[in-house]
């Protein structure tokens, strides 16, 4: 399930090096793995090369920029775990 305006990124500017303007460093690409029963609250940003879980709830408006176990309850900005489901 995903609640109204979910953002789910697989590209964001690259911002590494410091000796030419990151306009000009390119962007990284990473794969979002989204598991079964998974519940993506309202307003919430997947950033690119994370995995969701199975049974992973995300609350509202977290920003997730990490993978996030199965069944795991996260929120926040960034997301950390809050607890588990079982």
């Amino acid at each position: 399930m995903m609640g109204p305006d979910v953002v789910i990124l697989t590209r964001t500017h690259s911002i590494d090096r410091m000796d030419i303007p990151m306009i000009e460093q390119g962007f990284r690409t990473g794969k979002v793995m989204i598991g079964n029963d998974v519940w993506i609250g309202m307003r919430s940003v997947i950033m690119p090369g994370v995995n969701i879980g199975n049974g992973a709830v995300i609350g509202a408006g977290a920003v997730v920029t990490k993978d996030v176990p199965d069944y795991a309850i996260v929120g926040g900005v960034p997301a950390r775990v809050i607890k588990y489901r079982k």
